[in-house]
């Protein structure tokens, strides 16, 4: 709650120009079971007035494949680098704060664009962060149980290193900036790719077709983790260039670089 509060406080003015967040209106504090004492919290933010429709990026992702189209096509090059350019904005803007959002992924970022009178959208530019309820300051360990618990399809956006039960050849005690640098570069490859990792059905969010093995069974997080990377290599720099398939790989490795400087070799 103290996080929340103190990062809600902070962006109560925020520019989403200049920092690539939401303003925020409020804290909404409720109980998640009555038989409970631990209390959820809602951030409430404000809708900028220059738009008139919203659509998170995994509703957006999965909209466009179906073909019902916008104004101006969604595999344009130049629209997409300025909604990877927004989101890095973001999640840099977090990070100054001195916060780590731990919950980067399509689902929790949201898109704003207008509608003609035809009721066709333009491209949205832009990807906002929302989802800041799990969040907490970066010095503070966070809750290992949340991590271990949560969907096939969260897990994607979280480097392998935090999904393991067998942390004896590290230490990492909790979820640090890198961790979410990775979540932003697995997002980056989706929004370069316009392709979602994530598909839904009447069950909800599952790991798609690309992410499975042949007996349908899911790769092991390193297994995805080396599959994000060879697209970055490949699929992405064709698409998107040089430069940017070299910001997603360098997103994609941050936290095993930092972890060469925090925990060396033994001699």
């Amino acid at each position: 709650l103290e996080d929340a509060m103190t990062l809600a406080v902070k962006l109560q003015n925020a520019s989403p120009e200049e920092f690539g967040l939401l303003p925020c209106k409020g804290l909404v504090k409720h109980a998640r079971n009555p038989t409970q004492p631990r209390r959820d919290i809602t951030m409430v933010f404000k809708f900028p007035p220059q738009y008139n429709t919203v659509n998170s990026l995994r509703g957006l992702l999965l909209e466009t494949q179906a073909q019902t189209g916008f104004a101006e096509t969604p595999q344009g090059r130049i629209d997409r680098l300025a909604m990877a350019k927004h989101l890095v904005k973001a999640v840099l803007s977090v990070h100054l704060y001195d916060m780590v959002h731990k919950n980067i992924r399509p689902e929790t970022l949201v898109c704003f664009s207008t509608a003609d009178q035809d009721q066709k959208r333009r491209f949205p530019q832009n990807a906002f962060l929302i989802g800041f309820e799990v969040m907490r300051g970066s010095r503070h360990q966070s809750d290992k149980a949340q991590t271990k618990s949560a969907q096939d399809a969260a897990n994607l956006y979280h480097h392998p290193d935090r999904l393991r039960s067998d942390t004896s050849t590290y230490e990492t005690p909790y979820h640090r900036m890198e961790h979410d640098v990775y979540s932003l570069g697995v997002c980056l490859l989706e929004i370069g790719l316009w392709r979602s990792f994530v598909t839904y059905n009447e069950n909800g969010p599952m790991v798609g077709k690309e992410l499975r093995l042949t007996d349908g069974s899911l790769q092991s997080a390193d297994a995805m983790k080396n599959h994000f990377f060879r697209l970055a290599n490949s699929e992405l720099a064709s698409k998107m260039g040089a430069e940017y398939s070299g910001v997603v790989c360098r997103c994609l490795t941050s936290w095993d670089e930092a972890k060469k400087q925090d925990f060396p070799p033994e001699r």
